[in-house]
């Protein structure tokens, strides 16, 4: 890591030769019979836009390294760190808000009775507090991040804070992050303050949440057809433990999704209602992640084999995906996924290996665990011939299924085939 003391203490030699190259000798026809020396500049001299750029090379992208060396270098760096040049330097609002929680800490009273060992409760952060500094920072502040890990320090935030927070951050946001725990800060006043200051601006790049609650609907999600231009990451979940009310969710793949042509990575999982991926789903030329988890999917589009891109798609826990025929389930369209390294069918229902796999020149790894029906009546040759690149192979049942002697006998031998060719490769069964 680049040494700040050499930067701040070193001065910048600036070249003073004359334009187009010429050099001081070039110009001797002054009478003079010495050229004076070049003028050194000082750092403090640079622009502070010369001075960030610098930093952010210095600090290589780690914004972390740069808040804690920084500020601490000279009063002038801690003024420029702070400034709204330096936003290269500090784009993330994470609300774990560490300095915030000490700080509370050593506020606390102490506690009255040492024998007595309360109840370790953690500090809280005011809310106020937060939205002020974001209020602050607003044309610095590039992602919202809510850590889980800080849930109690945040305690009394509520979604009506949460809103007022991207408010005044929102116009300059590209990146939202919600973790698990922020279920209660999802409501409609967040969506809205989405809505009204974020959506407008055209910059997310990523959004991603966890956890929606109650009471989402697919009228949230169609706003985000607006940032057609700039979002490449989008990720709504619902947890996994949500199984006992399945209303909880969108109840249909959104379509509006389908026109975000810049999506790099899609991720819906665990939406129980969700029963098909719609037909709009080729428009995103430019996906290489496509998670569609936990859904109840009865078949695989055919136009899903128009993603030339895609490196990974995942289809886990789609128990219905395998009570159809393999034909209408997986269409032969889906040999046109000539990218595709990973897939991911665990737990899908499945009799037998779908037959558009053997057409999957780059796979690098196959998940069929979980499928307690699964059985081989043939060798499993094709997939060591068809796919150079294979190293994992996940066939292992879960708890109440187990594999013929014939089917056995076939995966005994496809490791052995498998390890000859790659010496590294894993096959789980």
């Amino acid at each position: 890591m680049t040494d700040l003391s050499d930067l701040f203490t070193e001065k910048l030699d600036l070249d003073n030769d004359a334009p187009g190259g010429a050099s001081s000798s070039s110009s001797s026809s002054s009478s003079s019979s010495s050229t004076a020396a070049p003028v050194p500049l000082k750092l403090t001299d640079v622009p502070n836009q010369v001075l960030v750029s610098i930093l952010v090379v210095a600090a290589g992208n780690d914004h972390f390294w740069a808040e804690f060396t920084v500020p601490f270098v000279c009063k002038a760096f801690r003024d420029l760190y702070r400034s709204r040049d330096a936003s290269p330097l500090h784009p993330f609002l994470l609300l774990a808000f560490a300095k915030e929680v000490a700080a509370a800490k050593r506020a606390a009273p102490p506690r009255r009775s040492p024998r007595r060992r309360s109840p370790r409760r953690e500090p809280i952060v005011r809310a106020s507090r937060v939205i002020s500094w974001a209020r602050t920072h607003a044309e610095s502040v590039r992602a919202l991040y809510l850590n889980h890990r800080f849930r109690a320090s945040l305690g009394e935030f509520n979604a009506t804070n949460l809103a007022r927070l991207v408010a005044a951050v929102g116009p300059h946001l590209t990146e939202i992050q919600i973790g698990r725990g922020f279920e209660k800060l999802l409501g409609p006043p967040f969506w809205a303050s989405l809505r009204a200051y974020v959506i407008p601006a055209r910059k997310m790049r990523t959004l991603n949440v966890m956890n929606i609650p109650k009471g989402f609907y697919t009228s949230d999600v169609e706003p985000l057809v607006q940032l057609q231009g700039s979002l490449e990451e989008f990720g709504l979940w619902v947890s996994s433990d949500e199984d006992a009310n399945p209303v909880i969710g969108v109840p249909r793949f959104p379509e509006a999704l389908c026109f975000l042509t810049n999506l790099k990575k899609l991720c819906l999982s665990f939406h129980f209602r969700i029963k098909a991926i719609p037909v709009g789903i080729s428009n995103l030329k430019k996906l290489r992640v496509l998670y569609v988890i936990g859904c109840d999917l009865r078949s695989l589009p055919k136009e899903l084999g128009a993603l030339s891109q895609l490196e990974l798609l995942d289809v886990s826990m789609s128990k219905a995906l395998g009570a159809a025929n393999d034909d209408v389930a997986f269409p032969p369209e889906l040999e046109g996924l000539k990218s595709l390294r990973e897939l991911h069918l665990a737990g899908c229902g499945l009799r037998r290996v779908p037959a558009f796999d053997r057409e999957l020149s780059s796979l690098d790894e196959i998940w069929l665990n979980d499928n307690r029906d699964l059985q081989f009546d043939a060798p499993l040759d094709y997939l060591i011939e068809c796919c150079p690149h294979l190293r994992v192979v996940d066939m292992q049942k879960d708890s109440g299924g187990t594999w013929t002697q014939q089917s056995l006998a076939h995966l005994e031998a496809f490791e052995e085939k498998l390890q000859k060719k790659n010496a590294s490769a894993e096959v789980e069964f």
